[in-house]
């Protein structure tokens, strides 16, 4: 098991990087910056390649309707030159809030999508000249939507790896049996570990069954709110279930009409999950915020460990049982 930071959506950037010495000392193995409809993912892992050393870095995750394959494989290549090895490029589709309402895209096909970026992003680290025929990706654009005169490129430098980790932030049954055969990782998000089996346990096998042996076993990184000390003892427990608050109701009750995201969809199966009308009233998709206690405690419980060292220890152990 590994530990991870996943950056919030606000967070006091440079703070945290000043920060990141001492916790790569401290045993600190990845960092994780998401890019919802902020500041760019893959500038600020390039000034964090910069300040680290030893911790992997990675995107949590950039949509595959926001850029071309090849920006986003460029990017890749480029953050994981300037980190000497480091990157994890994590993938996802968001939602049509985000694709349709920020980035002016349809957001069509976002399963076939996510694989057919995958594939580009693979052809062009091996600097295999691109040539991409697919449903939503087509590289030379062919005539009549272009010109004609393109032609198959490769990329100009020589990534440091031609297999730079992919991540798939997938929850549906469909994209996450995708995920567990053509990923590196798998990003879900709402992890709930007891559950973990029963809600994704048979995607996550149809999808082993096809995977091939050169990717290795998939790595999960499904983490939650994790605070050791004695500040979070007895009453002040409840401190630490804030982000986890917050961070649910931006999934169930902000991110696109309940019917159609993948996360009131996951969610609907855990029976102390908030529903995604209560998040939706307290959730304001405006001013990207929701206010204290806007999501229900039980719902955040399975996702956080607070206390002590040894309580965190044995409230944290489940999460390595689902693999």
């Amino acid at each position: 098991m590994k530990v991870a930071l996943l950056l919030g959506y606000t967070s006091d950037f440079r703070t945290i990087a000043d920060g990141l010495a001492d916790l790569e000392r401290a045993g600190l193995d990845q960092v994780w910056v998401p890019e919802p409809y902020g500041f760019d993912a893959f500038s600020q892992l390039g000034y964090l390649a910069a300040r680290t050393r030893r911790v992997e870095i990675g995107t949590a995750i950039v949509n595959v309707f926001s850029r071309t394959p090849a920006t986003i494989a460029m990017s890749a290549a480029g953050c994981d030159y300037l980190s000497d090895g480091r990157f994890n490029l994590g993938l996802g589709a968001s939602g049509p809030q985000v694709v349709e309402g920020f980035h002016g895209v349809p957001f069509r096909s976002p399963l076939q999508r996510t694989r057919e970026y995958i594939e580009s992003c693979r052809t062009i680290w091996r600097r295999e000249p691109y040539a991409f025929d697919g449903r939503t990706v087509q590289a030379p654009l062919r005539a009549p939507e272009g010109s004609g005169l393109g032609v198959p490129l490769k990329l100009v430098q020589h990534p440091v790896r031609p297999d730079i980790p992919i991540w798939w932030a997938s929850l549906k049954a469909g994209s996450v049996a995708a995920t567990a055969e053509v990923a590196d990782g798998w990003l879900p998000t709402m992890f709930w570990p007891e559950r973990a089996g029963e809600i994704w346990g048979v995607p996550l096998a149809a999808g082993r069954e096809r995977r091939s042996p050169r990717l290795g076993p998939l790595q999960i990184a499904a983490g939650g709110q994790l605070c050791v000390g004695e500040e979070f003892v007895g009453t002040r427990r409840a401190d630490a279930l804030e982000p986890a608050r917050a961070h649910t109701a931006l999934y169930v009750g902000g991110m696109g009409p309940g019917a159609r995201t993948s996360t009131t969809t996951c969610s609907a199966p855990m029976a102390s999950s908030p529903s995604p009308g209560r998040c939706r009233i307290a959730f304001s998709a405006v001013t990207g915020a929701a206010p204290p206690g806007s999501s229900p405690t039980p719902g955040c419980r399975p996702r956080t460990s607070s206390g002590r060292p040894g309580r965190c220890e044995s409230g944290w152990r489940p999460t390595a049982r689902p693999g």
